[in-house]
């Protein structure tokens, strides 16, 4: 067998780090970004409030034939479950 496959060569540790510190870079990114937006989100309250309107109907259309048969499905799941 070679080494390579034996043990760890540096430029697979390297690749490694990289990919950590890739992870950490899009992590903050993504945090700043979710800051952001919670700051800015009293200006865009009257749009969530349509969007989320908007997918409670689709919602309703869609799948408003299964909610008796989902609730008899959670109820029979939580008694197994003993989760009331």
């Amino acid at each position: 067998m070679s080494e390579a496959v034996i043990g760890g060569s540096p430029a697979k540790y390297s690749f490694r780090w990289m990919l950590r510190l890739a992870g950490i870079l899009l992590n903050a990114v993504a945090f700043a970004a979710l800051v952001r937006c919670a700051i800015d989100v009293s200006s865009a309250a009257t749009s969530l409030k349509s969007g989320m309107a908007v997918y409670a109907t689709t919602r309703q259309l869609l799948l408003g034939w299964a909610e008796p048969y989902l609730e008899m499905l959670v109820d029979a799941a939580s008694g197994h479950l003993n989760l009331h």
